[in-house]
């Protein structure tokens, strides 16, 4: 089994915030940027290399997964009406109460 981006950053980083301090990302960017827009990470691939110690390639791989995964959760989203489908994203996509508030 590959590694996800997701154990890459709990690995190598800890949590979100202590890779946006390893990257000098301000508060919230890597939270956003993983559940959003992943390929932003590709700006600092040279600095993930060098801290994590991977490849460019596998790296680039994780994101490009972490992208199918967030369009799949979104196609799944508006099926369900905002119920999270995967507790491991669940962070990333409103819940029904959230949008009712």
């Amino acid at each position: 089994m590959r590694l996800t981006f997701e154990t890459l950053i709990k690995r190598h980083y800890g949590t979100q915030g202590d890779m946006e301090k390893a990257l000098g990302l301000g508060h919230k960017t890597v939270t956003r940027w993983y559940c959003h827009d992943p390929r932003r990470f590709l700006y600092y691939l040279e600095q993930l290399v060098v801290q994590t110690g991977m490849d460019a390639n596998d790296i680039l791989e994780m994101i490009i997964q972490r992208e199918n995964d967030i369009r799949h959760l979104n196609d799944d989203h508006s099926r369900t009406e905002g119920v999270a489908q995967d507790s491991s994203f669940s962070s990333c996509i409103p819940r029904q109460e959230e949008e009712l508030s």
